[in-house]
């Protein structure tokens, strides 16, 4: 009994001596690994949009632009050799000399264009000798500018009984003689389809039908410009082919004579032939013709497409055909950097 006593207080005065011993704490333990992240709890409601800071101080203005640059006509027409290229047609009926319209020389160095109706209003000329001419611009009828011919080549698909915007009204008075100028280019075919409305185009002819001349009449040709207002098809209830522009509706107030004339863009290539205006005629009390009044602005011609489809017709009888390009890169409708001025020769 005494033993186990004794034990309970050694083992009494143990605890005493270990509780009354106890060291200082230890240095803490690196982290544990941390734990998988716990699902995102419900998003707060959104709060009222903060107040608007000040504006920034404005950037300094950049640099002007080029200003742009006027249409100058005369270096159209100068650069493209148009101006000597236009021929007035004519007719010497028993001596007297008549004016029938306009021709101009491009593609062929032995050949003018002009229209269907201008040809057949030749051929139906009625007197003891006829005698068909074309006179150079600038130059006096008869003199070396002047060359007469018997042949000429008619858009195979023209028919004078149709109206006037029904069929290709494109012809070619073929020369015996080689023509001593420049000759100007036709619109590329691949380029046909890429005329823009509201794109600048000029024109150069022989404005009034003039009788009883004077072999001393010197013809001369008179610019016109103006914009293309629409691209029409031929109204004879057919296709148009590859594209709705067969016929150029453009507005040049345009007056009898210019039947024939070239119509160009800016860079001086042919893109139609001048074949028709809006115009009322006039007569004395005796019902004869006394002249014509023009009536509106809008003046039509036949798209180039239409020359290119006469040379595949007539390629074998004729020669001297000339191809140039005047620029480089893609067509462009409008000038670079135009501002919509032009500049009258």
């Amino acid at each position: 009994m005494r033993f186990h006593t004794l034990t309970r207080c050694l083992v009494a005065a143990l605890f005493i001596i270990a509780a009354g011993c106890e060291g200082k704490v230890g240095p803490t333990g690196p982290p544990g690994a941390r734990g998988a992240a716990g699902p995102q709890g419900p998003q707060g409601e959104k709060g009222d949009q903060g107040s608007r800071g000040p504006a920034g101080a404005t950037g300094s203005q950049g640099p002007q632009g080029e200003y742009g640059k006027a249409l100058n006509w005369a270096d159209v027409i100068e650069d493209a050799h148009l101006y000597d290229a236009v021929y007035v047609v004519g007719l010497e009926i028993d001596g007297e000399i008549r004016l029938e319209g306009t021709a101009f020389a491009a593609h062929y160095r032995n050949a003018l264009w002009t229209n269907g109706h201008v040809i057949q209003g030749v051929l139906e000329a009625r007197g003891r000798t006829v005698r068909p001419f074309v006179t150079r611009t600038g130059t006096r009828i008869g003199g070396r500018g002047t060359y007469y011919w018997t042949r000429a080549f008619v858009h195979p698909q023209y028919d004078e009984s149709l109206s006037t915007f029904a069929s290709p009204d494109v012809a070619v008075i073929v020369l015996n003689d080689r023509l001593p100028t420049e000759i100007p280019a036709i619109l590329p075919r691949e380029m046909g389809d890429k005329l823009r409305i509201g794109q600048p185009l000029g024109t150069l002819g022989f404005p009034g039908g003039l009788f009883n001349l004077d072999r001393a009449y010197i013809p001369l040709a008179t610019f016109k410009d103006g914009t293309l207002s629409a691209l029409r098809p031929f109204y004879d209830g057919l296709p148009g082919g590859p594209f709705l522009g067969r016929i150029l509706h453009y507005n040049h107030h345009l007056e009898p004579g210019t039947s024939g004339s070239p119509v160009f863009d800016h860079y001086g290539y042919i893109v139609a032939v001048n074949h028709a205006g809006e115009l009322t005629s006039v007569y004395d009390d005796e019902g004869d013709l006394v002249g014509y009044i023009e009536t509106s602005p809008h003046d039509y011609g036949i798209h180039a497409e239409a020359m290119w489809e006469l040379i595949d017709h007539i390629s074998a009888d004729t020669a001297g055909a000339v191809r140039r390009v005047l620029h480089d890169g893609p067509y462009q409708a409008f000038p670079d950097n135009w501002n919509g001025e032009t500049i009258q020769p």
